[in-house]
């Protein structure tokens, strides 16, 4: 169950970044699914990735920088924010705000900004499975 997973989110990562090859997005599309539960963790994990480091542009994949200073596989960096992200009763926003700032569940203009970035991965994950539908 798991590739066929993989494939669609790496057919949502080229959507969004058309210009970037498979072979770079497949990792990303690969830990965003081994360390998420939901559609709306991994589009939340994608709106992180694009926002940190401009997947898509120049940036590392993922971004979370201690990935690669610590050696950690893009999973485990995704499960540590997802894990932040959760902390925040009040919902993905205040999480997320919680991650940038690391004080309290309060959503910043970073964490709409990002929210808007998720709203748009959503949309493009349901037109993938539009696509892949028989």
């Amino acid at each position: 169950m798991t590739e066929p997973l993989v494939q669609l989110w790496l057919a949502v990562l080229l959507a969004l970044m058309p210009r970037a090859s498979a072979g770079r997005l497949e990792p990303v599309a690969r830990a965003v699914v081994e360390a998420a539960t939901s559609d709306g963790e991994r589009a939340t994990l994608v709106a992180i990735s694009l926002h940190e480091t401009g997947l898509g542009r120049a940036g590392v994949p993922f971004g979370l920088s201690c990935c690669w200073r610590l050696g950690m596989p893009l999973a485990d960096v995704a499960r540590r924010a997802l894990a932040i992200v959760r902390r925040c009763p009040r919902g993905v926003a205040g999480g997320l705000g919680l991650y940038h700032h690391g004080r309290r569940c309060r959503a910043d203009r970073y964490a709409h900004q990002e929210m808007r970035t998720r709203s748009r991965v959503l949309a493009h994950l349901a037109a993938a499975r539009r696509r892949a539908a028989p």
